[in-house]
C-alpha cells in the first residue's frame, strides 16, 4: 500500500514495504519518503521528509506515521 500526498508542489510518499531499496536509496531521493513497518512505525525517513515536515529525522524514527503525519489520519 502507498499514499501520496501534495504539499506546495512537494510530494510525501508513504512506503509500506520497501525490500528492494536500501537506505542510501531512499536518502538520495528528491521526493520526500517515509518508510513504515506494517503497525505504521517509523523505520526510515529521508532529508526531504525532513525539508517538507520539519520533522527530524530522529524524532520520527519509532514513532507512528499516522500521528506524524495529517494526511494519513484523514484517509
Amino acid at each position: 500500500m502507498s499514499a501520496t500526498a501534495e504539499n506546495g508542489g512537494r510530494r510525501a510518499i508513504l512506503v509500506e514495504h520497501v525490500d528492494h531499496f536500501g537506505p542510501s536509496v531512499i536518502d538520495s531521493l528528491e521526493d520526500a519518503v517515509v518508510v513504515t513497518d506494517t503497525r505504521l512505525a517509523v523505520i526510515a525517513w529521508n532529508p526531504a521528509m525532513e525539508r517538507l515536515t520539519g520533522i527530524p529525522r530522529a524524532g520520527a524514527l519509532g514513532r507512528s506515521a499516522e500521528r506524524l503525519l495529517e494526511f494519513l489520519r484523514e484517509a
